[in-house]
C-alpha cells in the first residue's frame, strides 16, 4: 500500500515538478498557503533559476516567522501574499523586490515596524489596524504615494 505524503512533502515534490518541468520563459505562480510551514521550504532553492520568473505567491496562513534575503532573487514579483504568518520583524527581502505590486501583510498583529523604504512600485498594502495605528506617518507617505492601504479590522 503506498504512504501517504504529509503536507510538507508535497510542498517539495511540488517544487521539485516545477523545477525540472518548467521552461525558464514562463510567469510562475506559487500557492504554498496553508501548509503548517514553519520555514521556507529548502526545495523552493532547488529552483533557484525560476525565482526570477516568480510573478505571484502566497505564504499565508502558514507559520513561517522569518524569511530568508534570498528571495529577493523572485526580480519579477507583483504579489505576495504573507497574511497570517506571525511576522513580529518585516521581511528585508521585500525591499529589494522592485516590481512588487501588492502586498498583503495583514493578519500578522505583532508586527512593530513597516519600513519608510517600501518599494516604489507598491500600488496596493493590506494591513492590520493594529499595525496601521504604529506606524501612522509611513502609511500616511504611501497614501501621497497614491498606494492603496486596506486597513483590515478583526
Amino acid at each position: 500500500m503506498p504512504r501517504l505524503l504529509s503536507r510538507g512533502e508535497i510542498t517539495n515534490w511540488f517544487l521539485y515538478l516545477l523545477s525540472a518541468n518548467l521552461d525558464a520563459a514562463y510567469d510562475i505562480t506559487l500557492n504554498i498557503a496553508n501548509n503548517l510551514l514553519r520555514k521556507v521550504p529548502d526545495a523552493l532553492y532547488r529552483c533557484d533559476i525560476y525565482l526570477k520568473n516568480v510573478r505571484s505567491v502566497s505564504f499565508a496562513q502558514n507559520s513561517i516567522k522569518q524569511f530568508p534575503i534570498a528571495l529577493k532573487k523572485m526580480t519579477s514579483l507583483r504579489f505576495l501574499n504573507i497574511k497570517g504568518c506571525s511576522l513580529k520583524v518585516f521581511p528585508e527581502f521585500i525591499l529589494g523586490l522592485t516590481m512588487l505590486e501588492k502586498l498583503w501583510l495583514d493578519h500578522n498583529r505583532a508586527l512593530k515596524v513597516l519600513p519608510k523604504n517600501l518599494p516604489r512600485t507598491l500600488e496596493e498594502l493590506a494591513i492590520d489596524e493594529v499595525v496601521f495605528k504604529r506606524n501612522r506617518r509611513v502609511i500616511k507617505m504611501l497614501q501621497k504615494r497614491y498606494v492603496k492601504v486596506i486597513i483590515i479590522r478583526d
